[in-house]
């Protein structure tokens, strides 16, 4: 996972040799194994209060894949005390579909990589996957947007079709927001300010692909506690709304919402203007005065949570030595 720091919008990765650019034309990535890290700012006002984030990713090419670039990172927010807490987390994966297939094989990478199915397949290609299944989240999405030889699936609109010929194709694998940050009405804006870093920053300007699921991880946690669940349907149904509010449409349903993969784009990265002049500054973060008053025993996991200073770039670069 991405560390739990904020990005500067400077390089951290400055001292990193020269490579050549895999994707974008203004901010080269790096060679696999290594990571480029930018940020940027973000403003918005929900329901009369204004808030401060910054939005941050690490880039990573990453070994044994010709046409796939890993992001890691997340969104962050001010308290008044200027401190950096952490609203979401965010992790994706770009697409190079430029790249063709060379004399050994026709067959361009991306759909060698992403739409190829192991022999005898048993599982369901349309319905999320765990820990045993012979393909991932990833690779069941891309199939059910691209048939087998890299084209656009029938069954999807003919607007659709022509947004998912694009060159390069940017796929959010997951997008969490922390529990203390839920129904405030904060998660469009720190999707938003996500997609605003690719389109100012990485000058990515295509569309985004993401697939609303519940969090495997908090289902079990209300399983145990014997918290009342709401049913798969139910809980993909509210997702959508919320991924609806930052222009995301829904491009394929399944027959069976029963675990079933649901696929949603957005067609650009441009977002609203943001306000020139904030509302009045929200209070000091509640999660802080829980930290103050956690237990010894707890209070280590539990501060982790809140990520220090703004522009801590000696951090991010401590972070990535000991990662390479």
């Amino acid at each position: 996972m991405a560390p739990r720091v904020p990005a500067s919008t400077q390089r951290a990765t400055s001292n990193m040799p020269p490579s050549k650019p895999v994707h974008y034309t203004r901010v080269p990535l790096p060679r696999p194994n290594q990571t480029a890290v930018v940020s940027r700012p973000y403003k918005c006002n929900v329901n009369g209060i204004g808030y401060e984030m910054t939005a941050y990713i690490q880039i990573t090419q990453p070994p044994g894949t010709q046409c796939c670039v890993e992001l890691f990172g997340g969104v962050t927010i001010t308290n008044t005390n200027k401190y950096d807490c952490l609203l979401a987390e965010i992790e994706a994966t770009e697409v190079d579909r430029r790249l063709e297939g060379t004399s050994k094989s026709t067959v361009p990478p991306w759909v060698r990589e992403l739409l190829a199915k192991p022999e005898n397949y048993q599982g369901d290609p349309e319905q999320h996957g765990g820990d045993e299944d012979e393909i991932n989240d990833t690779q069941k999405v891309f199939q059910l947007l691209y048939g087998p030889r890299g084209r656009p699936r029938a069954h999807l609109r003919a607007a659709h079709k022509r947004q998912l010929r694009v060159p390069v194709l940017h796929y959010i694998s997951s997008f969490i927001v922390e529990p203390e940050w839920r129904g405030k009405g904060l998660a469009k804006h720190a999707l938003l300010a996500y997609i605003n870093l690719l389109h100012h920053t990485i000058k990515y300007n295509h569309p985004i692909v993401l697939s609303p699921a519940p969090i495997t991880s908090e289902t079990e946690k209300m399983q145990k506690a014997n918290q009342p669940i709401k049913t798969y349907a139910e809980t993909v149904k509210s997702i959508e709304k919320a991924y609806t509010a930052a222009d995301f449409t829904t491009i394929f349903t399944p027959h069976e919402l029963h675990n079933g993969i649901v696929v949603m784009m957005r067609d650009n990265t441009v977002v609203p203007e943001q306000p020139s002049v904030l509302d009045a500054q929200k209070p000091a973060n509640p999660f802080l005065k829980q930290v103050k008053s956690s237990s010894s025993k707890d209070s280590h996991q539990t501060k982790r949570k809140v990520i220090g200073p703004i522009r801590q770039v000696q951090r991010v670069e401590r972070r990535l030595e000991q990662r390479g």
